[in-house]
């Protein structure tokens, strides 16, 4: 698991209240039966709120595309 306890502790606590809600990647309402993820900033100093997971991991695999053409 590549994310720690109180990562899934706070994911747990604000998994409900993330239902009814728009990810702020897409959108979209998040609804019941649908993955979701605690989102995290950038540097993974916080977290910026939950999301669908397919949004979530869409967008980062868009910054490490990112970061892998900065390295050449």
């Amino acid at each position: 698991m590549r994310y720690g306890y109180n990562h899934q502790r706070i994911r747990k606590a604000l998994l409900p209240f993330a239902y009814g809600r728009r990810c702020h990647f897409c959108g979209r309402l998040m609804l019941p039966g649908e993955r979701l993820d605690l989102d995290h900033t950038v540097d993974q100093s916080g977290y910026r709120g939950m999301t669908h997971s397919s949004c979530n991991r869409r967008d980062g695999a868009r910054r490490q595309r990112i970061r892998r053409s900065r390295a050449w």
